[in-house]
């Protein structure tokens, strides 16, 4: 494994292995901030951190790694987890170029080598489910397996993600916050037990960074992974809410059929939770968990 030097964090000289055993040379144009999440709460872990396998998390648009918040404490004993914040999200800076998927996906391994990580496992929901399914592209046999929530290989047309920016541009993030939330949440768990976390889940909303949430909506608008499915030869699990407006049970299903027909002998599982939306991880943590461990370890 080769390890760059890195000069600032956003433009990096960046390299590592390819499947062909050659080294690639990529010029990253962002690198994201990386958390690692201890074991909590008194909890022992399983198996020392050399022998865990390692499991990457990422996040929707307009969230953070504070989303996985509830799932950590379910995953830790099982596995190393570490968290990445998209561009203008969490603790990662915005960019000071326009993005593409290459570019979260090679930054993200430029901050996982100075860790001196190798192979992981990578999982999101919504764009970080994008972002997994992407990554297998760029980075070969380093993905051992795939997860993705609430998320196909693409996010919806160019025009629709044109439209977000210019609302962003002139209006800021905030007035998005309503709707998306009643889109992200059911209604039993916003105004219910939930109320509290999707407070919680607002703020982080609204102190994204209009220019790092832009670069991240230029990047859905742009992002078309399907023709990448078929490189696909590890695991994949695909998890969907049923009652999530953008991908729901019939998404998920299309997508699990369009893996098998371009993939035969492709290992591909789903998971569809009755009642959820988008943000199922937070809603129903412990199924989500569960599906992930027995994903993780059995790949």
């Amino acid at each position: 494994m080769c390890r760059g030097l890195f000069l600032n964090p956003l433009r990096l000289p960046y390299c590592f292995s390819v499947p062909s055993g050659t080294i690639e040379h990529v010029d990253t144009l962002w690198k994201p901030a990386l958390t690692y999440a201890t074991c909590a709460n008194g909890m022992s872990c399983e198996h020392e951190d050399s022998s865990r396998p390692t499991l990457v998390l990422g996040h929707s648009l307009g969230s953070s790694h504070r989303m996985w918040d509830e799932l950590l404490p379910l995953l830790t004993p099982w596995l190393q987890v570490y968290t990445y914040d998209l561009p203008g999200h969490g603790d990662s800076p915005s960019a000071t170029d326009k993005l593409q998927m290459k570019d979260i996906v090679y930054g993200l391994a430029a901050a996982l080598d100075e860790q001196e990580i190798d192979d992981i496992h990578i999982a999101g929901l919504s764009f970080g489910g994008l972002v997994a399914l992407s990554a297998p592209h760029f980075l070969g046999e380093r993905i051992r397996s795939v997860t993705t929530m609430a998320s196909g290989p693409s996010a919806g047309s160019p025009t629709l993600w044109h439209d977000r920016v210019k609302s962003v541009e002139e209006n800021g993030v905030e007035p998005l916050i309503n709707d998306t939330m009643i889109r992200w949440f059911s209604d039993v768990f916003r105004q219910g037990r939930g109320a509290a976390r999707v407070q919680d889940i607002e703020r982080i909303y609204a102190e994204c960074d209009p220019q790092g949430y832009i670069q991240c909506c230029d990047i859905l608008g742009s992002t078309d992974a399907r023709p990448w499915l078929s490189e696909l030869t590890s695991p994949v699990l695909v998890m969907a809410g049923s009652e999530d407006a953008g991908f729901n049970a019939e998404a998920c299903h299309e997508l699990v059929q369009h893996m098998r027909d371009v993939n035969p002998a492709q290992d591909i599982h789903s998971l569809v939770i009755g009642g959820a939306r988008h943000m199922l991880a937070i809603e129903y943590p412990h199924l989500v968990a569960g599906a992930l461990i027995n994903h993780v370890l059995t790949a």
